[in-house]
């Protein structure tokens, strides 16, 4: 053990710690046992063809019954013009599960589990998958950072990369979606270049032609990144003549690592031809690019997914461009022409914003982008100490940032294609859901980015009545049930002559009926009170059943021991209620005090609008 750290100690601690904070998250979340989680989303699409091919023997999808399991329909289809179904996601990621489904199938007899490529056993073993695809990566990676720069600025980049970005969430929590796969595939293909350049030995043309023609059937557009094997080390036109000269004395090699490619390519092709008797197939249908209105800043700051609003620490990557040619040079030319190209492609296709956890499409721009920031730590490091240490601490605080964002995605907290600045503002720093968080999103209308039309669906609510209680006057002149009265008070009012004390042990106060004008679709309540416990807020039937649950109270401003609670919720309009109730639930019976309390009735209703207008 002591001879392994001999070399480069602090990256071999650095890939430890990594894998050590992915396992425990994983082990932490066990999405394994939850059937809506793992196969889901995108992965239904991708995972789609295993089952269909292995288990159901049905790629047509004639029947859809096989893929329904816990209520929900686990296979992602979509149908053409003369009604065919088939799966629009590229056949590379199947290949990649393959192995591990191939476990999970060969030991679901063990879990007394079904075989149907969907249950607890199938989703355990593909984030067992995932997981061996980020240690290969860190593999992978490291072992080129290595080749380029010292054990200090390796070991930095590796932890920023991995646990400072949006790559640890999808290494982490939705491990199956592409992106920690894509991330071994770009790595074990760049490092694979470099080798072959130095020493043209077969066994990297093997992993050239495996890693390149996985990452281009995973998604095709990332045939550009094969571009790397070309610019690496070229700064010049001698370097490219002299590339080419090298491709030509080693022609069988190169053809060998492109029928190698060609294979991995064909899993792909094959299921064009049985699906539509052709070799290939757009199959995106009125998905496209908008080259010519691409959205440029909006992919990096925009708040719905953002690349560099929520991966900041990779602003210090963009800069490190500048520092790349004297600190690696054997990257600039790559670099410099591929990552910009790259850049307009994803800001040009109609959903910029690529639905997940801070643009997820950019991941795939990490390799190249992680020397540029190792080029820049290195300069640090040589040049200015102090600055290097600042990085040092933003660093430390990017990951910390990350971390928690990653859970408040993972909760729900942070949305996943309709974030506002209002909403993420005010969900920062929360680890846990509010009440009106969700009044506060707009979602972007699908219809219209497709025709490179940026609008987004905006709730608009208008109030039909409101109402005030302050308590100057007698309970009962507001109909409180004496068994839920509390007390009027001169010594507990915020702002009005009265408040409403209520003592110890009451865990129902403030019981008042309130009026609800026709047509209401929602409530808003609020009230400012005094205590130091948590309150529910409730709003109840008075003759029949209503099917609310209680609402947790969330404080909107405070001013010295007063604090406005308030909540927005829906109501059935099919019940057409003429009254409710509002009351306080304390579930810890601790004494507080009430006032102004206001109820608002209120109409919702959609505005389509272009979201410069919001």
């Amino acid at each position: 053990m002591r001879s392994f750290f001999q070399t480069n100690p602090l990256t071999k601690w650095s890939v430890i710690l990594i894998l050590t904070v992915l396992c425990i998250t994983v082990n932490d979340k066990e999405h394994w046992k939850n059937p809506n989680k793992v196969i889901s989303s995108d992965v239904k699409g991708y995972y789609g063809y295993l089952p269909a091919l292995f288990i159901n023997k049905d790629l047509k999808i004639d029947d859809v019954k096989p893929y329904v399991y816990e209520g929900d329909l686990k296979i992602w289809f979509q149908k053409d013009e003369q009604g065919r179904k088939y799966i629009k996601f590229p056949a590379g990621m199947a290949v990649m599960y393959s192995p591990f489904f191939g476990i999970a199938h060969m030991t679901s007899g063990f879990w007394n589990a079904p075989s149907n490529g969907y249950s607890e056993p199938y989703r355990f073993w593909l984030i067992m998958g995932s997981l061996f695809y980020t240690l290969l990566g860190l593999i992978f990676f490291s072992k080129l950072l290595l080749r380029h720069f010292n054990d200090r600025v390796t070991a930095t980049t590796v932890l920023t990369l991995y646990l400072g970005t949006n790559l640890f969430y999808y290494a982490a929590f939705d491990s199956t979606f592409t992106h920690s796969h894509t991330f071994f595939l770009f790595s074990a293909f760049m490092y694979g270049s470099v080798r072959w350049i130095d020493t043209q030995q077969w066994k990297y043309v093997f992993l050239l032609g495996i890693s390149g023609g996985l990452m281009v059937a995973i998604r095709h557009i990332d045939i550009w990144f094969l571009l790397f094997i070309l610019l690496y080390g070229v700064l010049s036109w001698k370097d490219l003549k002299d590339r080419f000269v090298l491709f030509w004395e080693h022609k069988w090699k190169v053809l060998a690592g492109g029928a190698l490619l060609a294979l991995m390519m064909a899993p792909q092709i094959a299921y064009y031809l049985y699906i539509f008797g052709k070799p290939w197939h757009y199959a995106y249908n009125d998905e496209t690019f908008f080259f010519t209105a691409p959205h440029l800043l909006d992919a990096l700051f925009s708040y719905r997914n953002g690349w560099l609003l929520y991966t900041p620490i990779m602003i210090f990557a963009v800069i490190g461009m500048f520092f790349l040619r004297k600190r690696a040079p054997q990257f600039f030319t790559i670099s410099i022409i591929g990552l910009p190209v790259y850049y307009y492609v994803l800001a040009s296709w109609w959903c910029w914003w690529f639905v997940g956890f801070g643009n997820r499409a950019y991941i795939n721009m990490y390799p190249l982008l992680a020397l540029s920031f190792a080029a820049l730590v290195s300069f640090l490091y040589d040049k200015y100490r102090n600055a290097w240490r600042g990085l040092n601490l933003l660093i430390i605080g990017a990951i910390v940032l990350n971390a928690f964002q990653s859970e408040q995605f993972n909760l729900g907290i942070l949305h996943w294609d309709s974030e506002t600045e209002a909403h993420y503002w005010h969900v920062f720093g929360k680890s846990e859901r509010t009440q009106t968080q969700d009044y506060l999103l707009v979602t972007p209308h699908n219809p219209s980015a497709k025709q490179d039309l940026d609008s987004v669906i905006v709730p608009i609510y208008y109030t039909l009545s409101k109402q005030h209680f302050d308590f100057d006057n007698d309970l009962s002149e507001l109909n409180v049930a004496e068994d839920f009265r509390g007390e009027r008070s001169k010594r507990h009012a915020f702002q009005s002559d009265y408040g409403l004390f209520v003592p110890v042990n009451y865990e129902f106060a403030a019981q008042i009926p309130f009026e609800v004008a026709p047509g209401t679709t929602h409530l808003y309540i609020s009230a400012w009170i005094k205590g130091d416990d948590e309150y529910r807020l409730v709003a109840d039937a008075t003759t029949q059943p209503f099917p609310f649950n209680a609402i947790s109270a969330e404080v909107k401003e405070v001013r010295g021991e007063w604090r406005k609670i308030h909540m927005l919720t829906p109501i059935p309009t099919e019940a057409n209620y003429s009254h409710l109730l509002f009351y306080i639930w304390n579930q810890n019976k601790k004494p507080y005090a009430l006032d102004n309390l206001e109820v608002e009735c209120r109409f919702q209703t959609v505005k389509m609008v272009h979201e410069s207008e919001i």
